[in-house]
């Protein structure tokens, strides 16, 4: 038993007395442990809340679709052009999307291009961008106030949530839609007055070029005859309401005319091109030599802020005077008139003399006349052959159809198809003369007022003011026998014509 003790408290000496005293050193590296382990979760747990706060549904849905504007520069100067830049940025699919007109008070506004679309990343997300480009021109120099155009679409209401983003994915095909809409900041900009080294007429530009050319491009003109000037002036960076007129002076030595102006405006890049074409006419009045003026064109360099010129140079050229005008060319020319007038007179006397000639062109006159004459007897003489070379039978068959079709439209009340058949049947009885209308018909069948009455009660049914309804049967009574005995008159075309090959008796 001694030993025992002895070996246990040996033992507690040893092992788990230093033990105890280890884990005493060490409770409080411990308890600091599990304090900042609870700390870190009540960050994570607050984090979480703003993320969620964040993520909330009226944050998401503007996250999910913005609009920027951006106006370039932001102190322009007056009449000058500005670029007013639109972007609409989307994380959801827009559908049904418009973009209102962009309109500024005390400024014109042109549309640069057509739209661009593109994809950014931000923050970790992917945006589909839109962007809408606008030249804008302000009128006066103060403030200059843009207010955004306005944005509305439709978007999937199941994009707008996340916690209905998996569901959107299974009933895509039944997605609700939501409508959005989304306005940029409005800008307020200095615009600058005219600065005082600029020139008047005062232009604003990126760039000006001027160039010309001559119709006809000779120095040589003579007095009287036009000289076209054609002047073409391209811009960048303004419109072509922007570009002056040239100066319109008299010249002297010459007459001006009114000059002819043409403006075509396009987009290039992100900026507007003008290409103004200015015609100018001048006609010579004095003869010399002659300067037309030189052209200079003033302008500010938007991209330098500083003035620039564009000129052409004056041309000179030597007016002549007119042929008439000339004494020796004059004289010349009425030199080779007299000659020719004298060999035309000697010609027609040598050959038939005056009276002659006057002769001769009353024999071609009469020749003339007579084969005239000669050739309108044969063509009457071949119609009239063909007349009355017609089948009989075939006319009184056909003016058979065409009455028993009159006799159809009465019973069925149809004016307009009894009028037909009665205006062709006269046509094929007298096809040299055809009749007008059914009063010409009866007209010369019969001079019966029923049946004449009856033929102007059909006119008047179709053509009347007022128009009465169309009794066919009062027509078929009063009309009808008329034309039966018409046809019975008629003889028939083997009554007519002797046979083609007759029998010898």
């Amino acid at each position: 038993m001694d030993n025992y003790s002895e070996r246990r408290q040996i033992a507690h000496a040893m092992f788990i007395k230093p033990a105890a005293s280890a884990w005493l050193m060490r409770a409080p590296i411990a308890l600091l442990i599990l304090w900042l382990l609870a700390f870190a979760a009540h960050a994570a747990g607050v984090d979480s809340e703003k993320t969620m706060a964040a993520e909330s549904p009226a944050n998401l849905r503007t996250a999910l679709v913005s609009m920027e504007v951006e106006a370039i520069p932001e102190s322009p100067y007056v009449q000058s052009r500005l670029r007013y830049r639109v972007r609409i940025l989307a994380r959801v699919p827009l559908r049904q999307a418009t973009l209102s007109e962009l309109t500024v008070d005390d400024a014109s506004v042109r549309r640069i291009g057509q739209d661009l679309r593109f994809d950014v990343r931000r923050d970790g997300q992917r945006y589909r961008v839109l962007e809408r480009l606008f030249a804008v021109i302000p009128r006066q120099p103060g403030r200059l106030i843009i207010a955004s155009p306005r944005l509305s679409a439709t978007v999937p209401s199941a994009a707008l949530s996340a916690a209905d983003a998996l569901q959107s994915e299974s009933d895509a095909v039944f997605e609700r839609l939501e409508t959005i809409t989304r306005t940029g900041p409005t800008l307020e900009l200095d615009v600058r007055p005219i600065p005082p080294a600029a020139e008047s007429p005062w232009l604003a530009a990126e760039s000006i070029s001027i160039s010309e050319n001559w119709q006809p491009d000779q120095d040589r003109i003579r007095v009287g005859e036009p000289i076209r000037r054609v002047i073409v002036i391209d811009g960048a960076g303004l419109i072509g309401a922007s570009i002056p007129e040239l100066t319109k002076h008299q010249v002297a030595g010459f007459r001006r005319y009114p000059p002819e102006r043409e403006v075509v405006e396009q987009a290039s890049g992100d900026d507007l091109l003008a290409t103004v074409t200015i015609r100018q006419t001048f006609v010579p009045t004095t003869t010399g030599l002659q300067r037309l003026p030189a052209v200079r064109l003033p302008w500010w360099s938007l991209s330098m802020d500083e003035p620039r010129q564009a000129s052409l140079p004056e041309r000179a050229v030597l007016v002549e005077s007119a042929i008439g005008d000339d004494p020796a060319m004059a004289e010349a020319a009425g030199t080779d008139e007299q000659a020719r007038m004298e060999f035309g007179r000697a010609a027609s006397a040598d050959a038939w003399g005056t009276q002659g000639l006057s002769v001769l062109f009353a024999l071609a006159w009469l020749v003339t006349l007579t084969l005239w004459l000669r050739e309108r007897h044969k063509r009457k003489a071949g119609l009239t052959a063909a007349a009355e070379g017609l089948d009989g039978n075939v006319v009184a068959r056909a003016t058979d159809m065409l009455i028993l079709e009159f006799k159809r439209a009465c019973q069925a009340n149809d004016p307009r198809a009894a009028r037909s058949a009665l205006v062709a049947w006269g046509s094929a009885c007298w096809p040299h003369c055809p009749a007008r209308g059914p009063v010409d018909v009866i007209a010369r069948l019969s001079a019966e007022p029923s049946a004449l009455r009856s033929a102007i009660d059909i006119e008047q049914a179709l053509y009347a003011r007022d128009p009465q309804t169309w009794s066919g049967m009062d027509a078929l009574q009063k009309i009808l026998p008329i034309l039966d005995c018409e046809q019975r008159s008629t003889p028939s075309g083997s009554e007519q014509l002797a046979p083609l090959y007759p029998t010898s008796p």
